[in-house]
């Protein structure tokens, strides 16, 4: 008996698609953060990042505020506090010009083996990566 999952089109190639891939130098890098660590823990893990991406506000503003960015993360993740965050994503997400946008996800843990939360963390990205297409289309909408 094979433990393997059997192979199946995934619907992140649809994702994929819908990401316009000739757009301008200001809006060519979105972020998507999965299971986001914060500081400290995330210096340890993340060292070639190194404290300079998390610490400095005009770091993290340029990084992940001002560019299209998703963190999204579940209720019951072991290695990151959703105390710590909830407030985190909501204060990114209204700073002024902010391009930051969070999804908490009920149920899930940091690596997602939850059941039921693979298809809302589909779900999530889906509806980002289409927003995505709009703002590239109609930058009115941001």
């Amino acid at each position: 008996m094979s433990l393997r999952r059997k192979k199946r089109e995934h619907s992140l190639s649809v994702i994929e698609s819908h990401i316009p891939t000739n757009s301008g130098p200001s809006q060519s890098t979105a972020y998507l953060l999965v299971s986001p660590l914060l500081p400290p823990l995330s210096t340890f893990v993340a060292t070639s990042m190194g404290p300079r991406f998390w610490s400095k506000p005009k770091d993290h503003h340029e990084n992940i505020v001002l560019r299209p960015t998703l963190a999204i993360f579940g209720d019951h993740d072991f290695f990151a506090s959703v105390k710590k965050l909830r407030p985190w994503a909501e204060k990114l997400s209204k700073e002024p010009d902010s391009a930051f946008a969070y999804e908490e996800i009920g149920g899930a843990g940091h690596f997602w083996h939850e059941h039921g939360v693979e298809p809302k963390l589909r779900e999530a990205l889906r509806k980002w990566a289409h927003g995505l297409d709009d703002v590239q289309r109609y930058p009115e909408m941001k």
